[in-house]
């Protein structure tokens, strides 16, 4: 299990560095999610606390809500390798056979 594991690794490693855009865009919006989400717990903290009002913790939250719409909405513009590159790049998948 352990080599398996280590195999793995090896291939995550591998994605990053041929496909370093495709790994900081996924970052980036992993990144942004996490801000939006503790924002909106924030938010409710302070609702929950009274220190805003249930018409201002509305207003806020929609707009917090809007924002993680648009980020879910975000397409990124990569072009995804073709089945041959894969198996030359990657030897986890010389085995396949392209269908």
């Amino acid at each position: 299990m352990n080599l398996e594991i280590g195999k793995a690794e090896e291939y995550v490693d591998s994605l990053q560095e041929s496909f370093p855009e495709i790994i900081k865009a996924v970052h980036s919006k992993r990144a942004a999610q996490a801000i939006l989400e503790h924002h909106k717990k924030f938010l409710n903290q302070y609702k929950d606390k009274g220190y805003i009002d249930e018409s201002d913790y509305n207003n806020l939250r929609n707009k917090l809500d809007k924002k993680m719409m648009n980020l879910m909405s975000i397409n990124f513009n990569w072009k995804v390798p073709d089945f041959q590159f894969f198996v030359m790049e990657f030897p986890i998948f010389h085995s396949l056979e392209q269908e």
